[in-house]
């Protein structure tokens, strides 16, 4: 599920759930540089892999889904061209979709 983000000038951002861990483990690295008691780096430490865990979890399931090994084998769908443009009519005449 992507991030949203309300920057200042009051305009969405949305993220990635991969650029999003990406962030939070650089931030969780960047925090275990500066952390004093080995405890608390390592905590942080630990956070960090724990994210980059979670977007390495993403490509494996993108790549999976690209080969479409998810299920072992390809599936491909077939629509015949006069139901490509029912689908896409507004019934009026316009299309359903604007570009």
């Amino acid at each position: 599920m992507p991030h949203v983000k309300v920057l200042a000038s009051g305009a969405l951002q949305v993220e990635s759930d991969a650029a999003y861990f990406l962030k939070k483990a650089s931030e969780e690295r960047t925090a275990a540089l500066h952390a004093r008691p080995s405890a608390a780096r390592q905590k942080h430490l630990d956070n960090a892999e724990r994210f980059e865990d979670r977007v390495r979890a993403i490509a494996v399931q993108r790549q999976q889904l690209l080969d479409g090994s998810e299920s072992g084998r390809r599936v491909s769908i077939s629509i015949a061209p006069e139901q490509v443009n029912e689908s896409l009519s507004d019934g009026h005449g316009g299309s359903k979709f604007a570009l």
